[in-house]
């Protein structure tokens, strides 16, 4: 399968507005493969593709999906220590409040703060603290659920089956509440 558009001979990646066509999650696997390069040290396609990004970030209409994608934004330039990240932070955390979104804004606030507790330590455990405790149920939930789903691979692995599988509905269920 090819993985790009032959332009003047030479191959070059097909835009993140084509591969939207065929992928029913743009932004998170966006934001995956860019968080990939920047991991692994490929600093410029990594930055490319959170180009392509900030770009889709800034042509969406809804409000909630803008979030998630300046959000996604803030967290790749944090990892790159870029203090761009401070900015699509506070992006996200608007939209993400506009949009009603409360998982954007914590995630936003966290990536934000990781940036400023490099260079401001006092100052982000204030902030972290009011995060955290603002934060409430939407941390509570998913940590819990993935407690459980680390007890039920423990159960699995001391032999009992159906304890595990009970533990994995429950996490289920903290889920989808």
């Amino acid at each position: 399968m090819a993985t790009g558009l032959r332009v003047g001979g030479a191959r070059s990646r097909p835009s993140l507005a084509r591969r939207r066509v065929n992928d029913a999650r743009p932004i998170e696997s966006t934001r995956f493969v860019a968080r990939l390069h920047i991991e692994q040290g490929h600093a410029v396609p990594g930055r490319d593709v959170l180009g392509e990004l900030i770009e889709l970030a800034d042509a969406l209409d809804d409000v909630g999906e803008k979030a998630r994608a300046e959000a996604a934004a803030a967290q790749l330039l944090m990892l790159m220590g870029d203090e761009a990240a401070v900015e699509w932070a506070e992006r996200a955390i608007a939209h993400g409040t506009a949009a009603g979104d409360e998982r954007v804004v914590v995630q936003a606030r966290v990536e934000g703060l990781l940036l400023l507790a490099e260079n401001r330590a006092a100052d982000a455990v204030v902030a972290f603290a009011a995060t955290m405790e603002a934060a409430g149920e939407c941390l509570r939930r998913p940590t819990e659920a993935s407690l459980r789903l680390a007890y039920a691979q423990a159960m699995l692995a001391a032999g009992d089956r159906a304890g595990a599988l009970a533990e994995c509905r429950r996490a289920r269920e903290q889920l989808a509440r």
